[in-house]
């Protein structure tokens, strides 16, 4: 739908490829903590010190991986609110076009 020259579709495409990537990136950061914490599984260190390293990568990792999806959900957000905001400007603006004809 295009309302005042705006694309109301490929904003939200626009918004749904954000969180997508945002997604990929965290898988990523996932894979590569787990790789990091197999790793330092297979040193040879006593197990409740390699248990305790491998929990807190994998904490930190999905830290990073929730700050990178809230950061895409609020730019998704922002897209979607200022997609919204300008339909209803555009409605208004057709509204006062057609209101002004009819008078």
């Amino acid at each position: 739908m295009s309302v005042g020259g705006l694309d109301i579709e490929e904003i939200d495409r626009e918004a749904e490829v954000i969180i997508l990537e945002a997604k990929r990136k965290a898988q990523e950061i996932l894979k590569r903590s787990r790789e990091e914490a197999g790793e330092i599984v297979r040193r040879p260190f006593p197990t409740s010190e390699i248990e305790e390293e491998r929990r807190k990568i994998l904490e930190e990792a999905s830290k990073k991986a929730e700050l990178i999806l809230q950061e895409a959900r609020a730019t998704s957000q922002s897209l979607i609110e200022r997609a919204k905001a300008n339909y209803e400007k555009a409605v208004k603006y057709v509204l006062s076009l057609v209101t002004g004809l009819v008078e």
